[in-house]
């Protein structure tokens, strides 16, 4: 396969993706922190040498106890901000700043629901 004809699989798989994700997140309930994130670990893998897209949680869950109270809530390792930010990085930017492995060490993050407020903003985007 040529390297224009390689580009225009990717270029059409992208489109496609983005339309079931679409349809996922009117049907399914996913979130859009959720979406981002799968959205910026593609990016990640795509630009990042040996980059583990299976290590990156982009999962949003809520954690119940034994009776079905809501106990905490586990949000992406990348949240909203932090996934735009990567997707808009050059791949030239994100292994020069050290983004890749700040991405890939990323965490995700969970709140107690007794704890209140939201996920505090990480810091893998910006150096």
């Amino acid at each position: 396969m040529t390297a224009r004809r390689s580009q225009h699989a990717v270029g059409a798989f992208a489109v496609v993706f983005a339309i079931v994700i679409t349809l996922g997140v009117s049907c399914n309930g996913f979130r859009e922190d959720e979406i981002e994130c799968e959205q910026a670990v593609v990016h990640l893998r795509e630009c990042c040498p040996g980059f583990r897209a299976s290590a990156v949680s982009c999962t949003y869950s809520d954690h119940v106890d034994c009776s079905d109270n809501l106990t905490s809530r586990e949000y992406p390792a990348l949240n909203l901000e932090e996934s735009e930010c990567l997707q808009r990085k050059s791949c030239a930017d994100l292994v020069s700043t050290g983004a890749c492995t700040r991405a890939q060490e990323a965490k995700p993050v969970i709140i107690e629901v007794d704890g209140g407020g939201r996920p505090i903003p990480s810091s893998v985007c910006t150096p």
